[in-house]
């Protein structure tokens, strides 16, 4: 594994690339780089991304990496390597480029890595992956332990020798910030401290019956959905005006995904901060991502008007169907043909956005945040997981912004920071 700064080196070892992993901190311009390389050769290699939030991030028309070859999630990828769908959609992209990268590499299984590769290898195209293992892994069922997509089997073949590490950082320009932000990467919360307080970062108290409630921002950033739920509840209550309830329709065998995740009904007023929960795409361009937030500014009987916090655009977002049905995708010179491969026998209609005074820490990772925001580290024991608090504060741009609340208590003779600020061992490498 080599150590590059960003140099005209750096960019041609990239550019000469077939395989490899582009990495380093938050905000150190890995992205940047990639559509650097892009632009000036629209050829080079075709860009997505894990999430719908990070695909956003790249630029308008940049397609996840599911809707890019073509599948929805690792079912619906098996059925496309059995029906042969893959190996098709990846041969047409070779058409035009030369490699798939794919960013915010770290939540992408090493299972479906594997099954990626494959196909890619036998249509001679190459893979690039980028993004920090010192950030959130995929999510896991049950919390069980992270599918590192380093673990995955063609690591060793084709990406630890061709790894790229980016040292400069450009998100964040407050040298005392940064210097906190990468202790806090380490897993060295303590020792950030002093430089966070330096930079202009709030360190407020954890509250109590006798301090003053806590002061208002535009984000909180938390652990559970439980403390989001509850901050979201008591917010909203406080709106005035006419409140509008979207009801959600279902029919059929219900998947247990659905019930567990979509309510039966939604409520929202103007001046409500929202969080759209569904990528949809008018054919193949994101129009709106999972994890985008904003605010309420219309409602009508089927559509949400809100106000996008990333752009300020002004987007619609109305009630969205999905089925039990199975279905492949196969990429033509025209677009994209999908295919009914197994009738659905249940559905569901529903309005796909949750209220977002607060946003969890899984939901924030990709976001650049430009407004008052407060990390409520004190509520949520959960933020002992690996890599939680580093996520959460890594999203703030400017450090007089951030206010990490109960930082600096000292519990059990350390402080909050130091005792909730977790790197797995497993990626103690990549520091």
């Amino acid at each position: 594994m080599s150590e590059h700064t960003e140099d005209t080196d750096t960019l041609e070892r990239i550019k000469g690339m077939k395989y490899g992993f582009v990495t380093g901190p938050a905000g150190s311009g890995k992205t940047t780089l990639i559509k650097q390389l892009v632009k000036s050769d629209a050829s080079w290699g075709l860009v997505t991304a894990t999430t719908g939030v990070a695909a956003r991030v790249l630029g308008e028309g940049t397609p996840t990496v599911n809707s890019a070859l073509g599948f929805f999630d690792s079912d619906s990828l098996s059925r496309a390597v059995s029906k042969g769908s893959l190996a098709h959609n990846i041969q047409e992209l070779k058409k035009k480029f030369d490699r798939v990268i794919i960013d915010e590499a770290s939540m992408l299984p090493a299972e479906m890595l594997d099954v990626i590769v494959k196909e890619c290898e036998k249509a001679k195209m190459g893979v690039i992956l980028v993004g920090d293992p010192l950030q959130l892994p995929p999510v896991t069922k049950n919390f069980t332990r992270p599918d590192w997509m380093f673990n995955a089997k063609c690591w060793s073949r084709l990406f630890a020798q061709t790894t790229v590490r980016l040292a400069t950082q450009y998100r964040h320009t407050n040298k005392d910030f940064l210097k906190g932000l990468n202790l806090l990467r380490a897993g060295r919360g303590g020792e950030s401290l002093p430089f966070l307080k330096k930079a202009g970062v709030k360190l407020s108290p954890v509250p109590s019956a006798s301090s003053p409630p806590e002061p208002e921002t535009d984000v909180t950033i938390v652990a559970t959905n439980g403390t989001k739920n509850a901050i979201d509840s008591k917010h909203y209550h406080s709106l005035t005006g006419h409140e509008r309830t979207f009801k959600t329709a279902r029919w059929g065998e219900q998947h247990p995904d659905w019930q567990k995740e979509i309510p039966e009904t939604v409520s929202l007023k103007v001046g409500c901060r929202v969080m759209i929960l569904r990528n949809k795409y008018e054919d193949t361009v994101l129009t709106q991502a999972n994890g985008e937030t904003g605010k309420v500014i219309g409602l009508s009987d089927t559509i949400v008007t809100m106000r996008r916090d990333s752009d300020n655009k002004i987007i619609e977002v109305g009630m969205q169907e999905t089925d039990n049905g199975e279905r492949i995708i196969k990429i033509t010179a025209t677009g994209r043909e999908v295919k009914m491969t197994k009738n659905p026998t249940g559905g569901v209609t529903y309005m796909p956005i949750v209220r977002a005074f607060a946003v969890t820490v899984h939901k924030s990772q990709g976001l650049t945040i430009t407004t008052p925001t407060r990390v409520r580290l004190w509520s949520d024991e959960f933020f002992k997981n690996p890599a939680m608090v580093y996520v959460a504060c890594s999203r703030v741009k400017n450090p007089k912004h951030l206010d990490i609340v109960g930082g600096d208590n000292v519990f059990s003779d350390v402080t909050l920071l130091e005792e909730r600020t977790v790197t797995d061992p497993s990626c103690q490498v990549w520091i």
